[in-house]
């Protein structure tokens, strides 16, 4: 915003200063040299102000930011209770029947694999985390 205001004060004393009324001219053709010389210094002056207006403005990096790793915490030994699958062997009576080729077949015991969650206390050694 600065930059602006300031670009626009310099142009408006400029024409200010270049546009004097034609009473102080004096004659048509004296100094044309001199005029020519001072519109061209003029164009190159506002030129430069523009292209330097329109700089893009510059980038500075940022310092990089170097993070430490969070504190690690020890986690003391302790009991936790955790369900094990296991299972066990039983003999489970099965009542007499017949087969499918009508067959007749006693009853008998049969040795059967229950499977089980129990609840089990697990003893966690301590460790850092």
């Amino acid at each position: 915003m600065k930059r602006l205001l300031a670009f626009i004060m310099i142009g408006v004393l400029s024409l200010a200063l270049l546009l004097p009324s034609e009473a102080l001219a004096g004659a048509k053709q004296r100094h044309r040299w001199e005029g020519v010389a001072i519109g061209l210094g003029a164009a190159l002056l506002l030129g430069a102000m523009a292209h330097q207006a329109a700089a893009p403005p510059m980038v500075v990096e940022p310092e990089p930011v170097y993070y430490a790793p969070p504190d690690r915490a020890w986690i003391p030994a302790h009991y936790e209770v955790r369900y094990v699958k296991d299972g066990y062997w039983t003999k489970v009576w099965v009542p007499e029947y017949y087969d499918a080729y009508g067959r007749h077949i006693h009853g008998y015991y049969d040795d059967r694999y229950v499977e089980r969650e129990r609840p089990a206390r697990v003893w966690v050694p301590g460790h850092w985390e």
